[in-house]
């Protein structure tokens, strides 16, 4: 069970998956589609290797999922900004 306050983990890998999809989705209608496609795969891929309810090869654990859950983050405003 959840502690007070704390969303589950399934719910945050939800979440990853929608906001995947559609960067993966806005990427396909545009005209320059590498940069959204390529952010959209890697946050639905870190959402499917992580182990959690909703992970489809759970290779690792929260621990680096956080870890690359930053780095996406830090990848994705370097890609804004371009």
């Amino acid at each position: 069970m959840a502690e007070a306050g704390k969303r589950p983990f399934w719910m945050h890998q939800v979440v990853e998956y929608i906001l995947g999809g559609a960067l993966v989705a806005s990427g396909m209608q545009s005209v320059t589609p590498l940069v959204p496609a390529v952010l959209g795969g890697l946050i639905m891929l870190n959402a499917a290797l992580t182990k959690g309810a909703l992970g489809a090869f759970r290779a690792y654990d929260r621990r680096l999922h956080r870890t690359l859950d930053i780095g996406i983050i830090m990848l994705s405003l370097v890609a804004v900004g371009q």
